[in-house]
């Protein structure tokens, strides 16, 4: 059974161009249906309504059923019949994005015999003329308004929540992850298409990598390794080369997890246009927290963001100089006292002075400005490194000055402040409190870090790396059920988007073995210490509290991992 012809031009208000339309049919059909049934989340056409309902040569709806189907009513004709095209039904917003729009064709012969598909699908198709790309750019141009005015909405309320109550938004966090793991298995048990099925694939992974991303082992939690073990995946290059991977798999992937999702939604749930929206916002929502937790965490940087802050990285690292261990001079003005703060987001110029080798003193040049991560310039200092005050009271190494007096950044906090900046313009306004941090990643990872200090007796760092074995398994099974040449592409991305995060675990799950040198009493547990010194990681001291500089001297206990300052010491 075949039609003729086998395609129908619409207008831009989707009525049939040359109307009205016949189709001639291979063989006597009474009835037939144009539209897409898809099984078994649609019911079954009637079998009597048609018959009932029908006048030869006209189109009908029946309003007895709830989806209300529309039938073209045939007339005989020699060797087959002649029927009527009805207009294509309606279509939400992302379909008439589409140029083509394919339905299937079913067919009765008489009233009580079974519908039938043909073969081959009829077509409805909206030439490419000027007109028709205006609809379709006014089509985008109001889906990418409401997605972004929901995300907005969104995250501010998130950021409210992960305030003032963030074990409830750990709480939904985990919520969220159950649904999104619920749909993601249906989707790859009852859909065959590839691209379909990797989505489901993708948004699996993110949901069950997703708890490992956001909540990283505390500091004291991590498993302690040598130094030439720990740093070699802190290695500036090593960081990149895991966020260019991590953001290849960001947009090759992530575009195909949304139409995947929705196409899914749409199939099975028979979604609305709102319901597909949501949808879509909450995948991009997932991704972008997803990626301030992976940009942050590689980088080490903590990112206290607050609605008066103009996105300043906020680094936990030694390139941060804490000038209140240090006698500090302003170029011009002589020497500022203590309790000086420099003005925030102001970019200084510095020059250490030095006695014994050691630095005594600094002396900085106030030379300009940086604003959601675009610099201002207004004093050139050749040969300076240059340093921007974080809002903390430290500075933070910002980039250097070559001999030409051009500011060459740090690429790193470069990417880092545009995404900061990104976040405060769908912040959700001045409203509220001031000190408000708008950063959820931060307030779920710092709870996370609370309940690690209290609750935990065994290392979180072996938990989190059995938790990650656990997803590489999986990526591995789920590549046996999915896998398909016309996606192999997509799969060799996600694959070693997934092998990135061994890189990433040991920033986040490992920490450098303070060095060893001599013998140094015991901790309260009367285990004996040892003396060391501090190497490129910071140490809290369990005594007073204070947090230890690289190149301070403590008493270590490896089996309690215990540190005691040289001060508390004495």
């Amino acid at each position: 059974m075949y039609l003729f012809p086998t395609a129908a031009e619409v207008t831009y208000t989707d009525q049939i161009a040359d109307s009205p339309l016949h189709v001639l049919t291979s063989q006597p059909a009474s009835t037939l249906f144009f539209g897409t049934l898809w099984f078994p989340y649609d019911r079954e056409l009637p079998l009597q309504s048609a018959g009932r309902l029908c006048t030869p040569g006209t189109v009908v709806r029946d309003w007895s059923v709830e989806e209300a189907p529309v039938y073209a009513c045939c007339v005989p004709a020699a060797n087959g019949s002649v029927c009527p095209v009805p207009p294509p039904s309606q279509a939400d917003i992302l379909r008439a994005l589409l140029f083509e729009r394919p339905v299937e064709v079913w067919w009765q012969n008489g009233t009580g015999d079974p519908w039938q598909k043909m073969d081959e699908p009829f077509v409805y198709y909206d030439s490419v003329t000027t007109l028709g790309v205006l609809k379709r750019c006014i089509a985008v141009a109001v889906v990418l308004g409401v997605v972004l005015a929901v995300l907005s909405t969104a995250v501010g309320g998130l950021h409210k929540i992960s305030n003032r109550y963030p074990r409830a938004a750990m709480a939904m966090h985990a919520a969220v992850l159950v649904v999104v793991v619920a749909f993601s298995v249906q989707v790859l048990v009852d859909f065959e298409h590839p691209f379909t099925r990797f989505a489901a694939m993708h948004m699996l992974l993110e949901a069950m990598a997703s708890p490992l991303v956001v909540y990283t082992p505390e500091r004291k939690q991590r498993i302690a390794l040598r130094q030439e073990f720990s740093t070699c995946c802190r290695r500036r290059r090593s960081k990149q080369v895991a966020v260019w991977v991590y953001s290849a798999r960001l947009l090759l992937c992530t575009p195909v997890a949304v139409l995947g999702v929705c196409d899914a939604a749409w199939i099975a749930m028979d979604a609305e246009f709102d319901l597909l929206i949501g949808l879509a916002v909450c995948v991009v929502f997932m991704t972008g927290v997803h990626t301030v937790a992976f940009v942050t965490a590689v980088h080490e940087v903590q990112i206290p963001l607050r609605i008066n802050d103009h996105a300043v990285v906020h680094r936990d690292t030694a390139d941060t100089v804490c000038l209140r261990s240090l006698p500090v001079a302003l170029h011009g003005k002589g020497w500022v006292t203590k309790v000086w703060k420099p003005t925030d987001c102001r970019i200084y110029a510095a020059s250490m002075l030095l006695r014994g080798g050691k630095a005594s003193a600094i002396v900085l040049w106030d030379i300009g400005s940086v604003r959601y991560g675009k610099v201002r310039v207004e004093k050139i200092v050749v040969s300076k490194v240059v340093y921007v005050a974080n809002g903390v009271g430290d500075l933070e190494k910002f980039g250097e000055m070559n001999t030409n007096g051009v500011l060459c950044r740090d690429n790193d906090v470069t990417a880092i402040s545009r995404v900061l900046g990104f976040l405060l313009w769908v912040h959700p306004g001045d409203d509220g409190d001031p000190e408000q941090n708008l950063n959820m990643v931060h307030n779920l990872r710092a709870e996370s870090h609370r309940w690690q200090k209290q609750c935990c007796c065994v290392k979180c760092a072996a938990v989190w790396w059995c938790a990650v074995a656990l997803c590489i398994c999986l990526h591995a099974v789920l590549l046996y059920f999915v896998w398909d040449r016309r996606v192999w592409w997509l799969i060799v991305v996600e694959t070693v988007g997934v092998l990135v995060t061994l890189d990433f675990g040991m920033v986040v799950a490992t920490r450098v073995a303070p060095s060893k040198m001599r013998g140094g009493g015991a901790c309260p547990s009367h285990h004996s210490t040892v003396a060391a010194v501090v190497d490129h990681e910071q140490w809290t001291c369990d005594v007073c509290k204070r947090e230890l500089k690289e190149g301070e001297r403590a008493d270590f206990c490896e089996t309690c991992d215990w540190v005691r300052c040289e001060v508390c010491g004495v």
